[in-house]
């Protein structure tokens, strides 16, 4: 606190030489400028402290559980990078789609990509604001991939019927967890 009075004093002398003011009228405003300025720059440090980017992320993590994060994660990936280059990019000879355990190639695969992309991205979006018409939709559609990792392991799998059930049990998880999350999207927080 002395420093910035003797700080203080200081620039309000040079100030007073160069303009010709008179150094006891223009105190009072000088420390209040100096009062004000350590106030906000005080304020402006605590603030960035309490909503930096890690603690932004740390509250957003508290809105879901570990699970449906990873989920969100999930979906932001397949809507901001893999969906785009598979669109884009992928060949029409290289490009696969499987819908319900079946696969769709060529055209048909590319005809379809936008559905894909855009379910996606809604799960992207339902998940970040934890929206409530996430539930039943999020639990139907990762049902359809259960159901879908069976099938597809019964036509196109080259291993046993077991290989294709316990695919399709692992699935089945997460179906059940976002079936028993309702609350969660129906408050959006936890």
């Amino acid at each position: 606190m002395p420093k910035d009075n003797c700080n203080a004093r200081r620039a309000e002398a040079r100030i007073s030489d160069r303009a010709g003011v008179d150094s006891e009228a223009y105190t009072p405003f000088w420390n209040l400028f100096l009062r004000t300025r350590r106030m906000v720059a005080s304020d402006t440090h605590e603030r960035a402290a309490r909503t930096g980017v890690w603690s932004a992320v740390t509250a957003d993590w508290a809105r879901r559980p570990w699970w449906m994060t990873l989920m969100w994660y999930f979906c932001l990936y397949m809507t901001f990078i893999y969906m785009p280059f598979d669109l884009f990019f992928k060949p029409v000879a290289e490009d696969r789609e499987v819908w319900f355990g079946f696969i769709l190639e060529g055209w048909a695969a590319k005809a379809t990509e936008p559905l894909h992309w855009a379910i996606y991205g809604a799960g992207a979006y339902g998940f970040w604001k934890m929206r409530p018409w996430m539930w039943p939709w999020a639990a139907v559609y990762v049902a359809q991939v259960a159901i879908a990792m069976g099938v597809f392991g019964l036509l196109y799998g080259s291993g046993s019927p077991w290989r294709a059930a316990i695919l399709a049990a692992v699935f089945a998880v997460p179906t059940v967890a976002l079936w028993r999350a309702r609350p969660r999207f129906r408050e959006g927080q936890p």
